[in-house]
Parts: structure tokens; C-alpha cells; sequence
């Protein structure tokens, strides 16, 4: 999967991430109003997806995933465009040519907002 690397203090890690698959050179030209707007989530009611559906924007929102709530999101949102689930080079090309990644998942412990992401 990932490459191990040496940081500053010379301890090793391993990237989670396979950069031979999720990297720049899987951009292409995509006929999309700019910015293209990607979010990649579980689609389930408590995603808080709407919030990235909802939003009001010129470019293009894609919504990359499955789950319980598609259908009710789909009947609601006719300007957003689902495509489903993704993996490998499938799912790298739609971050390559995000413009922006949303990241609308969050969840709140002692009234501190944490955001719920890969890193």
C-alpha cells in the first residue's frame, strides 16, 4: 500500500495513503462548471450531508458514496451529482479533480465540534 519515510527525528511511519493511485497525474479535463466541489461520505442521515447539498454554489457538488439515505438526498437535490461508490483509481480521479474537498461529517464531545476525517 503506502512507502515508509523517515520524518525529521528519524523514527519511520508508513503512509496510509497509496500515492501510485491518489496523486495529481489522475486529473483530466472534466466538463464541469468550476469549482468542482467533492464529498465522499457514508451516505447516512447523520452525515450531515445536506449541509454540503444544500450549499449554494456556481460549480459542480459530486457525492461520492452509497448508504441508507441516497434515495431521500437524490429526491431533494436534483443540482448534485451522484455517482456512486468509488475505490482505487475510480475514486483518485474524482479527489484529483476535486477543486474543493467538503468535508461535512462532524460530531460534538463536551461542546467541542470534531471534524471526522482521514488523514
Amino acid at each position: 500500500m503506502g512507502t515508509s519515510q523517515q520524518n525529521g527525528n528519524g523514527n519511520g511511519f508508513k503512509y496510509v495513503v497509496d500515492k501510485t493511485v491518489f496523486n495529481p497525474t489522475s486529473r483530466k479535463f472534466l466538463v464541469a462548471t468550476k469549482p468542482i466541489l467533492v464529498c465522499v461520505a457514508e451516505v447516512r442521515a447523520d452525515s450531515n450531508l445536506d449541509a454540503f447539498c444544500s450549499l449554494c454554489t456556481q460549480g459542480t457538488k459530486l457525492l461520492v458514496g452509497d448508504g441508507p439515505y441516497l434515495d431521500s438526498l437524490k429526491s431533494r437535490y436534483s443540482d448534485v451529482h451522484f455517482v456512486g461508490n468509488k475505490s482505487g483509481t475510480s475514486l483518485a480521479h474524482y479527489y484529483a479533480n476535486a477543486d474543493v474537498v467538503v468535508l461535512p461529517n462532524f460530531f460534538t464531545i463536551n461542546n467541542y465540534f470534531i471534524n471526522v476525517t482521514l488523514l
